[in-house]
């Protein structure tokens, strides 16, 4: 399973790289955009409390987050942002 197994190992290095990366790139992101939040789990999840949205949890290594007024899932660290801020036109402009 030389091959086979080499692959699938590389395949999970990448996938957690990845993770690790969209962790940083999207705590960067929030501060820059001076949106608060707390940390658990060693940043694996934030909680944003805005006064316009409250409590929205986010997990920025898959981009998921929740508002928990509505329950309904969304994914991006810019979309989050769009929600938050509610500017579109000047959120579409934005790149991390």
């Amino acid at each position: 399973m030389g091959d086979m197994g080499d692959m699938y190992r590389e395949m999970n290095r990448l996938r957690k790289e990845k993770r690790q990366r969209n962790m940083k790139d999207s705590n960067t992101f929030l501060v820059a955009k001076g949106i608060n939040f707390r940390t658990n789990n060693g940043g694996a999840h934030l909680i944003i409390n805005e006064p316009n949205t409250g409590p929205i949890d986010f997990w920025p290594s898959t981009g998921l987050w929740i508002p928990r007024n509505t329950k309904k899932k969304s994914r991006g660290v810019q979309n989050l942002v769009t929600y938050i801020l509610g500017d579109k036109d000047e959120q579409s402009k934005i790149s991390i």
